[in-house]
């Protein structure tokens, strides 16, 4: 039997045990399986088992397995999610699917997402991460307002300063954002700031980022953890593309300095 008919048998298999099991564990189990492969003229089907299921967990799932479907009806289908679901993770795992089989719906949804009320910022959360993985000018601009002091929650703002990363080789006055942030009242802002001037800053931004952190214990808690980054660009100048350039021998004594220090 050949690699093709044993994942269609397979592929069936899980289908039948999302239809049928009396377990929800199994069946969301089942979903998660088949969201890894790429099923094709399923989405009938998979939209009907949406409906008809009680339990969210696995309705969620089965909206994973949606991310690779151009249907329009499905597209349609996610939107509605997006748009009319309450369940948050529901919507997240939609948020997930239609970056993946349409952007542009998703973005047209962008600011109704943000906008939108959500229990711990979950949806929120995935709307921020959406501007990073689809790189574009505006999306670059609207994470620099979501990003600044009161530009969204609390708790979302730290998603947005490190989505900034992703655009670093494009627009390296980011660094000079992040310098700003290391000194945030948000310690989870400061934290991001502090990695991403590990993976990229030059000889100033270093200096800076030590001298804050030695007088703050919160952020200097996250010293251990950053300082591999540092000896990441020791070992291989160019790991992070858009780094500044810093000699190795500097390298060497901020990773010295951040071993003294964590």
């Amino acid at each position: 039997m050949g690699k093709k008919s044993l994942s269609n048998v397979y592929s069936k298999s899980l289908l039948y045990s999302l239809e049928t099991d009396e377990f929800w564990g199994v069946r969301k189990e089942s979903a998660s399986a088949l969201s890894k492969l790429k099923l094709k003229n399923k989405d009938a089907i998979l939209i009907s088992l949406f409906k008809s299921e009680l339990d969210d967990r696995v309705r969620s799932e089965i909206v994973k397995i949606l991310k690779y479907s151009k249907n329009e009806s499905t597209i349609k289908f996610l939107i509605e999610i997006v748009l009319k679901e309450q369940n948050e993770y529901i919507v997240r795992s939609a948020v997930n699917s239609l970056s993946k089989s349409n952007k542009d719906s998703l973005m047209s949804l962008i600011e109704f997402i943000l906008e939108r009320e959500s229990h711990n910022d979950i949806v929120i959360k995935s709307a921020i991460d959406k501007l990073s993985e689809i790189e574009s000018d505006s999306n670059y601009e609207r994470l620099l307002e979501l990003s600044s002091y009161g530009g969204t929650t609390w708790s979302a703002r730290p998603n947005a300063v490190r989505g900034l990363e992703k655009y670093i080789k494009k627009h390296p006055t980011i660094l000079d954002k992040m310098t700003h942030f290391i000194e945030d009242p948000n310690y989870r802002v400061r934290w991001e700031a502090l990695e991403i001037i590990c993976k990229y800053g030059g000889k100033n931004e270093l200096e800076k980022m030590l001298k804050f952190t030695n007088n703050d214990p919160l952020t200097k808690m996250e010293l251990s953890s950053a300082k591999r980054y540092i000896k990441k660009r020791i070992k291989k100048w160019n790991i992070y593309p858009g780094a500044k350039k810093v000699s190795k021998k500097t390298l060497s004594e901020i990773y010295g300095k951040m071993e003294t220090n964590s």
